[in-house]
């Protein structure tokens, strides 16, 4: 009986051991790395998703949109040293609670414009509570409210069908 020779085993071995190697590698490394640009790239359009809809879109789409947001954030744990599906790709524990206090504020402001002070309470209450969480100097709604009409300007009325020349 023929036996094959002894290198022919040892490269079979050998690409046994290399495609387990290449493996390892692809799991430990790659895959995670996948896994990381595709959380990022989530949290980027869920972020632009929802801040244009609250700049542009009628007010029970822009709701969706930033109620999503808030809830993606809500959702995500800090990241870490080693990150992991459950964790946000890049903001940590404050910088969560910031985005957050932004958000929900955010939401409080489309509510107080859509006359729903109910509503506009509870996202104030939340606002002030992540802001506390971010260790801001001044939690208070007043204080956000001022800060979102800083960084997103102040809101700009819409033109009405008339004024448009469309009537």
């Amino acid at each position: 009986m023929l036996r094959p020779p002894r290198s022919a085993v040892w490269l079979v071995v050998g690409l046994l051991g290399g495609f387990s190697a290449g493996v390892f590698v692809a799991l430990r490394w790659i895959a995670p790395a996948q896994s990381w640009m595709a959380a990022v790239g989530q949290g980027f359009m869920l972020t632009q998703m929802s801040f244009s809809q609250y700049e542009e879109a009628d007010y029970p789409a822009a709701r969706e949109a930033l109620e999503d947001y808030l809830s993606y954030l809500e959702a995500s744990r800090p990241r870490d040293e080693r990150w992991k599906l459950d964790q946000h790709p890049m903001l940590s524990a404050r910088e969560l609670a910031w985005d957050k206090a932004l958000t929900a504020g955010r939401l409080a402001l489309l509510e107080e414009r859509e006359g729903q002070s109910a509503a506009a309470m509870n996202f104030w209450a939340r606002a002030e509570g992540y802001a506390r969480e971010a260790h801001w100097k001044n939690p208070g709604r007043d204080n956000i409210r001022r800060f979102l009409n800083r960084l997103d300007g102040e809101p700009v009325p819409q033109p009405t069908a008339a004024a448009a020349g469309d009537g």
